[in-house]
């Protein structure tokens, strides 16, 4: 489902960009899927930290586009390298 002409992958993606913009990190590789996001970012947080970081501005862009219920509620699996 688009809103404004984007679709939900769309908006995760540039939202993606805008989060390593607003806190200096350099988003060096993302894919974007339906239903999940590989990103690759050089941060001078934690891994976690950045999931997290990620997580908060993705569910606000998805929840203002109102594509699922209220309730729906997201995960997030951390996979990240030492």
């Amino acid at each position: 489902m688009a809103r404004n002409g984007f679709t939900g992958p769309e908006l995760v993606c540039g939202n993606r960009q805008e989060v390593c913009l607003h806190r200096d990190w350099t988003l060096a590789a993302a894919h974007v899927r339906t239903n999940h996001v590989y990103l690759v970012v050089d941060s001078d947080q934690t891994a976690e930290q950045a999931m997290n970081a990620f997580k908060a501005y993705a569910g606000r862009v998805l929840n203002q586009m109102a594509l699922d219920r209220p309730d729906r509620r997201r995960r997030a699996v951390l996979d990240a390298a030492s």
